[in-house]
């Protein structure tokens, strides 16, 4: 009788184990694939933002000639200004 009380307890005693085991080990998975679904939102902002950037890129891109002729057509009016202001200098003398 003492033998299969023991046995019992022992059973017992390794099903508790088990059972532990494997509640560590889904809770394991499960904090790992919390991370993973953390990561992929991440990841997905990371990339929604790349997306954002390129379109900017693609933009500022597109303005560079305009600027560089507004930039050439200011340098041409400054010059004719100079000139004009040289011509009244030498004019007044």
């Amino acid at each position: 009788m003492n033998t299969v009380v023991s046995t019992i307890l022992v059973l017992v005693l390794q099903a508790a184990t088990l059972i532990s085991i494997l509640f560590s080990a889904v809770k394991v998975i499960n904090r790992n694939i919390d991370e993973w679904r953390q990561r992929e939102t991440r990841m997905a902002a990371v990339e929604q933002r790349l997306t954002e950037v390129e379109r900017d890129a693609k933009l500022i891109l597109s303005i560079i000639p305009k600027i560089d002729d507004m930039v050439k057509e200011i340098e041409r009016m400054r010059n004719r200004l100079d000139l004009f202001l040289d011509r009244k200098t030498t004019e007044g003398d």
